[in-house]
């Protein structure tokens, strides 16, 4: 029995032993295997071909290369891309690419460049590398100049004509029409112009509006500031000044007083037109002139009437209320209507009495001009006198600017009329239908349009600021003589007396029968 039981425990022991050898074995088996495994994964962890694409970033023109320095990454973009939304392309032999914890899709995935960029690249074998991409921009263009600046008829309607401005530095000045240097545009039309123009600037500001060629309407009445603003953000200015011509208003005389054709009721020249701002205030569209719709009914000496309007003691919306000139004053006129001689229908409270205007008579400083429009007729009187006052604001007229056309005719640059200044010396004096059958008869520098000037047309003629005998310019009009000449226009108190113009130191209007008196003539046309 002792036997049997010491070969039990000689077997057991010898089967305890091999179990302990088969494991030994097995663990020595699965320790090399680890360790094999582990070898073949890569460390591979490269970034190369940064590129940001044109197709995949807005306001590029061209593909952008980085340029590679060890793990440096730098790329220059062009000026206007937008650094905070670019999409990179690139490749990579890592296992995944990161910015931050943002897993990188090439061409696919955004990011701000706007200060430097750490791509990690991860390996196989879960080993990083970091590249840093710097990104920056191409200086950006300086170029900020107005290459050309015109006005032209197919954007502005009756301006007659295109005008090309004259760009000298910072200043751009237009003045006549391309086809005629003494054609200027109507300062009525000044207020809605639209201007066709080039840049090489990105962008064009008049104020904060900004501009398109040829769509944007301003108003030029006092010139305009262009802003043009380069690439790199720089800016320049142009400042753009017009030359313009003042239209004169239409006497609106509109009933005929004689058979013979010519008198005033036959031409209507630049028909009286108002808008009511709703304001206290009516715009002439004619001249441009902004007026005080119902002045009060108080006489003041002249200087309280220009403290009245210049103070705007009205309370007039806007700045730079004044006295009118007496030919601003005068535009008002209208001739085809009971007094007062204006237009009652837009005008209110106007008195059928004598008006101040700002005009000063040249012999005699103490004096002032004023208009009557009762009559039609203008005068001066001291200025201690009491006289009542309608204010204006607007560009003020220009002084007179005549000049020969070298034919025998003389253009006025401010209304854009045409005198004739034929040689009088042997001129006679006619009644008021021989005056208007002469103009309409009369052939003249290629020209067969010549008609009697009307009150208001003639008035230009004289400059009211000469404290000489002679009014008129000497120099355009040799001949002319020093005395009374006719203007087309019935006298509105009776249809029997028409109007006339003394050019000399009197300077002003008178009325006369038309048969009994006789005058010299002097005849106008349009402008073409």
């Amino acid at each position: 029995m002792r036997k049997i039981t010491l070969i039990l425990l000689l077997v057991s022991a010898l089967a305890v032993v091999g179990c302990k050898k088969k494991s030994e074995a097995t663990s020595e088996s699965s320790s090399s295997t680890t360790v094999d495994a582990s070898a073949d994964l890569a460390t591979t962890k490269a970034l190369s071909a940064f590129q940001f694409l044109a197709t995949k970033n807005s306001n590029f023109t061209a593909d952008v290369t980085g340029t590679s320095s060890g793990t440096a990454i730098t790329a220059t973009i062009p000026f206007k891309a937008d650094l905070t939304k670019l999409v990179a392309t690139f490749t990579t032999d890592g296992a995944s690419v990161k910015v931050g914890t943002v897993s990188q899709v090439s061409g696919t995935t955004e990011n701000t460049f706007a200060s430097p960029v750490v791509y990690t690249v991860t390996a196989e074998d879960s080993s990083t590398q970091d590249y840093t991409v710097t990104v920056s921009k191409t200086a950006g263009k300086t170029d900020k100049a107005m290459s050309s600046f015109k006005f032209l008829s197919a954007s502005n309607s009756g301006i007659g004509g295109d005008y090309t401005g004259t760009i000298s530095g910072a200043t751009i000045t237009i003045a006549g029409s391309d086809t005629n240097s003494k054609r200027y545009i109507a300062r009525g039309q000044l207020a809605n112009l639209k201007a066709t123009f080039t840049t090489t600037g990105e962008s064009v500001k008049v104020g904060s509006t900004a501009q398109t060629s040829g769509t944007t309407a301003n108003d030029f009445s006092s010139g305009q500031t262009y802003r043009i603003t380069a690439e790199d953000g720089s800016t320049q200015d142009y400042q753009v000044t017009l030359s313009s011509r003042v239209p004169i208003p239409d006497t609106e005389q509109t009933t005929s007083f004689t058979a013979t054709f010519g008198e005033d009721h036959d031409y209507v020249q630049n028909a009286q037109s108002y808008t009511d701002n709703g304001n206290g205030t009516l715009t002439d569209n004619v001249t441009g002139l902004v007026w005080q719709k119902a002045p009060d009914a108080t006489t003041r000496t002249w200087t309280d009437s220009k403290t009245y309007c210049e103070n705007n003691t009205a309370a007039l919306p806007g700045s730079g209320w004044r006295l009118p000139s007496y030919r601003e004053l005068s535009g008002l006129l209208k001739m085809n209507t009971s007094s007062p001689l204006i237009n009652t229908t837009v005008f209110s409270g106007v008195q059928n009495n004598n008006y101040w205007s700002s005009t000063t008579v040249a012999t005699n400083s103490t004096n002032s001009w004023y208009l009557n429009l009762s009559s039609g007729l203008m005068a001066d009187l001291s200025q201690g006198g009491l006289q009542y006052a309608l204010c204006v604001r607007g560009t003020a007229e220009p002084s007179l600017n005549m000049v020969s056309n070298g034919d025998g005719t003389v253009t006025d640059l401010v209304t854009g009329l045409v005198w004739e200044a034929r040689d009088e010396s042997a001129a006679g004096l006619v009644t008021w239908e021989g005056a208007i059958a002469f103009c309409e008869g009369l052939d003249y520098a290629g020209q067969t349009d010549w008609r009697l000037p009307n009150t208001k047309e003639l008035s230009t003629l004289v400059d009211l600021t000469k404290s000489t005998t002679v009014k008129f310019d000497q120099t355009l009009f040799p001949t002319m003589k020093n005395s009374f000449y006719w203007a087309s226009t019935t006298s509105n108190s009776s249809s029997t007396w028409a109007y006339d113009f003394s050019m000399s130191s009197a300077g002003s209007y008178t009325t006369y029968t038309k048969t009994n008196v006789a005058d010299y003539v002097k005849c106008v046309r349009a402008g073409d």
